[in-house]
C-alpha cells in the first residue's frame, strides 16, 4: 500500500516471490521487512551464524577431540541468518469445552494464525560478494497469500503508517482516518479479492452471499417496500459504487413532516440516522434511514434533496450535527434557511481533547487539576444563551 497525498491511498496487489533475491549489504534487512507490503508474507528472524563463530566452533573441535581429526568444511559465507513465516508453528492446544460435542469441534475451531507453514527466507552474505546479501526463498506456503483469512494476520505496511500519522498532524480525527482506510481496503478487496462470505451452518450446507447479488438484494427489497408498503425509497444513480440508498416508513414520513427541529447522527459514517423528538414519549425517535460507503458531501446531499422533494419534508427550522464538514455544506446545499447547531457532545471531547493536548504543566495532578477547571468554564459558556453575557466570559 502507498499514499498520492494526504487524504488518499493507493493498494497494489502483491508480486509473487522471487525463489532467489540479491541486495545490497547496506538496507538487506529492509529488504526482508519490505517483503510484507511487496509480496503478502511476514518472516520472522530466527539464528544467526557468522564465519567468525563457525570457525571458533572448529577450532574448538579440534583441540578437543581426540583420535583422528573430524573433517572440516570450508565455510564460504561471512554470515548467515535464517527466517521462518510467520505462519509456521503449532498454536497450543487447550481444552474444548464440555458443553461443545466432539462431533461439533471443527465447527467452533476459531481461525489461528500457526498452522505450521514450512516456508522459510535465508539471508546470506558470500566471501565472494561481501557486498550483497542473497535472499534464497525455500519450501511452499500452506497459505492463500493475499488471501481475506491471510491478510488478517498481517502488520500495517510502514507506508500506511505513515499515512496515518500524516493525516492525524493536517488535522483529521482518529476516527475518520481509521475509517477512511478501511474504507479503501474494502473497495479493493471487493475489486480484487474473492469477498464470499461464508457461514457454516452446523451440519447444513454452507451459505454464500455476493456482493453482486448483495446491491441486487437491496433493489428489490427497496421496491417491495415501496410498493407492498408504502416506503418512500432512495437509490443513488451511482449506488454500484457507492452503496448509497436510504428509506422512510409512512408512520416516519407522518413524524418527520409535523417535526421542526431535527439530529442527524452518523454511525461510523456508513449509517445515518434522521432522529426527532416523538411528541408522546418526548424521547428521540429515528424517521429516517440512509446508507453509504462515500464520505464526500455528494450522497448526503441527494438524499437531504430526496427528503426535500420526495418526501416533501419542508418545516425543517433547525438541524443538530456532529462536527462534519460535508454535513454542513450538504445541508446549506439543500435547506439554506435552516439553522445548523452542532452537538453538544462532540464539542466538549473536541475541546476536551485540545485543552489536553495544549495545556500541560509540570505534573499529572496540576494538569488535572487546571484540564478540569478550564472545561467546567467552557461547558457553563456552552449553555449560555445571552450573547451579552456569552462574550464577556469567553475573553
Amino acid at each position: 500500500m502507498s499514499s498520492n497525498n494526504a487524504t488518499s491511498i493507493h493498494i497494489s496487489c502483491y508480486t509473487p516471490i522471487s525463489e532467489r533475491l540479491t541486495v545490497p549489504l547496506t538496507n538487506w534487512e529492509k529488504s526482508v521487512v519490505d517483503y510484507i507490503p511487496l509480496h503478502g508474507v511476514r518472516f520472522v528472524k530466527g539464528t544467526t551464524r557468522t564465519a567468525e563463530g563457525q570457525e571458533r566452533a572448529k577450532a574448538q573441535r579440534l583441540n578437543t577431540t581426540e583420535g583422528p581429526k573430524p573433517r572440516t568444511r570450508y565455510i564460504d559465507y561471512v554470515f548467515k541468518t535464517y527466517y521462518s513465516c510467520h505462519r509456521s508453528g503449532e498454536k497450543r492446544q487447550t481444552k474444548p469445552s464440555k458443553i461443545i460435542a466432539a462431533k461439533d469441534l471443527e465447527n467452533y475451531k476459531k481461525k489461528v494464525k500457526k498452522i505450521e507453514c514450512t516456508a522459510n527466507l535465508v539471508a546470506t552474505c558470500y566471501k565472494s560478494d561481501p557486498n550483497n546479501v542473497v535472499l534464497h526463498h525455500t519450501g511452499n506456503h500452506n497459505h492463500q497469500i493475499g488471501g481475506l483469512e491471510d491478510l488478517k494476520f498481517l502488520p500495517l505496511s510502514q507506508v500506511a503508517k505513515q499515512l496515518i500519522e500524516q493525516r492525524l498532524r493536517e488535522g483529521f480525527r482518529k476516527r475518520d482516518t481509521r475509517i477512511s482506510i478501511q474504507n479503501h481496503f474494502l473497495r479493493y478487496s471487493q475489486a480484487n479479492l474473492n469477498t464470499d462470505v461464508e457461514q457454516s451452518l452446523g451440519n447444513e450446507a454452507q451459505v454464500i452471499v455476493h456482493r453482486d447479488q448483495m446491491k441486487e438484494s437491496v433493489k428489490l427489497w427497496l421496491t417491495e417496500l415501496k410498493e407492498n408498503e408504502g416506503y418512500d425509497t432512495f437509490l443513488a444513480d451511482n449506488f454500484d459504487s457507492t452503496f448509497s440508498f436510504g428509506f422512510v416508513s409512512p408512520w416516519q414520513k407522518a413524524l418527520l413532516i409535523e417535526s421542526e427541529s431535527v439530529c442527524l447522527d452518523a454511525t461510523h459514517w456508513i449509517l445515518y440516522t434522521i432522529v426527532t423528538r416523538h411528541p408522546w414519549t418526548g424521547t428521540g425517535c429515528p424517521v429516517a434511514f440512509f446508507f453509504t460507503t462515500d464520505h464526500s458531501m455528494l450522497p448526503v446531499k441527494h438524499f437531504l434533496y430526496f427528503l426535500r422533494y420526495t418526501v416533501h419534508f419542508l418545516g425543517w427550522k433547525k438541524i443538530t450535527i456532529n462536527i462534519s464538514i460535508a454535513e454542513r455544506n450538504a445541508i446549506n446545499s439543500v435547506y439554506p434557511e435552516v439553522v445548523i447547531q452542532w452537538c453538544l457532545f462532540h464539542v466538549a471531547r473536541a475541546w476536551m481533547g485540545k485543552i489536553r493536548e495544549y495545556i500541560k504543566l509540570g505534573s499529572s495532578a496540576a494538569n488535572a487539576r487546571v484540564h478540569r477547571a478550564i472545561i467546567t468554564d467552557l461547558k457553563r459558556m456552552m449553555w449560555e444563551k445571552d450573547t451579552s453575557v456569552f462574550l464577556p466570559m469567553l475573553s
